[in-house]
């Protein structure tokens, strides 16, 4: 079945792997995670923002709640060649990418250098 926003609701429900959640109004925010998820990305696109730990923290959050690969598709879905570069960034990041599914010129050294920031500790 192909992603659409006509659908997403129903694939989200079908994908959604959260046992604790007790009603429609948490599972509508656990799934609006992923709009926050692209604003970050696309300020750190732009430029406007270097607040990597809360971009990877809501990506987390957002594949702890979907099937991975429900996720990867929802968070890549209507980006910008520049915020997808940041998200995938993450993903790659995060262990959540296969190697066939990313080139290197699809990742922003920028996020990456953010990356290994945060793994240093700075």
């Amino acid at each position: 079945m192909n992603l659409t926003r006509d659908n997403l609701v129903l694939i989200a429900a079908k994908c959604y792997n959260n046992p604790s959640c007790i009603s429609m109004e948490e599972f509508e925010e656990d799934l609006n995670t992923h709009k926050y998820v692209k604003k970050l990305a696309k300020r750190m696109s732009k430029g406007n923002s270097s607040n990597i730990r809360l971009l990877t923290n809501h990506v987390i959050c957002f594949t702890n709640n979907f099937e991975i690969q429900f996720a990867k598709k929802v968070l890549l879905m209507d980006t910008t060649p520049k915020e997808s570069a940041v998200i995938k960034s993450v993903l790659l990041y995060l262990g959540f990418l296969d190697k066939y599914e990313y080139e290197t010129n699809e990742l922003d050294l920028e996020t990456l250098k953010l990356l290994k920031d945060m793994d240093n500790g700075r």
